[in-house]
């Protein structure tokens, strides 16, 4: 997708200004945790209809979020209102980037916060936001309150869902809607990023009957490849959404479940985003992700299980 199709360049230039700020990791090389046998089983059987188990290479999410950055881009525009708050929202953010680089996290668990403090908390301020909501309707339905949050159904502890508050009796609860899994240099290498798009190639990569994946053989890398791939797609089977992103924060992959299979995007790669490739950034990224129709995201017609609140 070309940048002149935009409307207003200049908001979607301020969401690719928001640096991607290197996060150097500390700690010995290590495996991914193996993702819970349980909860995989339990995926794995679910009958409502049953979640895709087979992967395939595409660009189709790719081309989907672009077109919805031109829509986010759109609506922005023909509002001051939201105009003036996404302006105000992405100063911020683009400060944030540049200025908290010499206290940024060191250690593996901190890249959640990283990723939290940079893009989510100010694109959470953009989903709060009334004029943008208001700009967007009627992508938001029910008067929803969407948000990300951290947390998941038991089994796919962490690190991030969007997702929306849905009233239901006397409460509300949340229904998940996108997934973020993240990783650390220090377990997943970036060569594992093309490495696994290279075994989805060669139909080397499914999930057996008790959710656990398989993989052909891929050397010393082959293990790290079979985590990776049991705990993106437990994340999506679970939450039952049609989207996750992969990230080391040096590398994301997006997963989309369409065709009755997930397709796997290409690989984007930090401090390649630009106004040439858009979702090169982790900001556009997630903002694009943020925004979408809640038909985009949910895997099944009546949507995924409400975790509570």
């Amino acid at each position: 997708m070309q940048f002149a199709l935009y409307v207003n360049p200049a908001l979607v230039e301020m969401l690719v200004q928001v640096q991607d700020t290197p996060c150097p990791m500390e700690g010995r090389l290590h495996l991914p945790t193996r993702p819970s046998g349980t909860a995989l089983h339990r995926a794995a059987q679910s009958t409502r209809p049953r979640f895709p188990r087979t992967f395939s290479l595409s660009d189709a999410v790719v081309t989907l979020l672009e077109n919805h950055l031109f829509q986010f881009d759109n609506a922005i525009s023909t509002s001051p209102q939201a105009l003036a708050a996404f302006n105000a929202e992405l100063f911020n953010a683009q400060l944030t980037s540049i200025t908290t680089g010499r206290t940024r996290p060191s250690t593996p668990a901190s890249l959640p916060d990283w990723h939290r403090v940079i893009y989510l908390a100010p694109i959470n301020n953009l989903l709060e936001d009334v004029n943008i909501k208001n700009a967007f309707d009627p992508l938001f339905e029910m008067n929803e309150e969407r948000k990300w949050r951290s947390g998941g159904i038991v089994g796919t502890k962490g690190p991030w869902i969007l997702g929306r508050e849905v009233p239901e009796g006397a409460g509300e609860k949340f229904q998940p809607l996108a997934v973020v899994w993240e990783q650390s240099t220090v377990s997943i290498l970036n060569t594992d990023f093309e490495l696994l798009r290279y075994a989805i190639q060669q139909n080397s990569i499914s999930i057996d009957e008790t959710g656990n994946a398989i993989v052909g053989n891929l050397g010393d890398r082959e293990e790290s490849l079979r985590r990776t791939i049991g705990h993106m797609w437990l994340r999506l089977a679970a939450h039952r959404v049609r989207i996750g992103i992969f990230t080391t924060h040096e590398r994301s992959i997006i997963f989309y479940v369409n065709n009755n299979r997930v397709e796997v995007s290409r690989v984007f790669r930090r401090g390649e985003g630009g106004l040439g490739n858009v979702l090169g950034g982790l900001m556009p990224l997630f903002t694009a992700l943020s925004f979408l129709h809640p038909s985009d995201y949910l895997f099944d017609v009546g949507g995924p299980p409400i975790l509570t609140k």
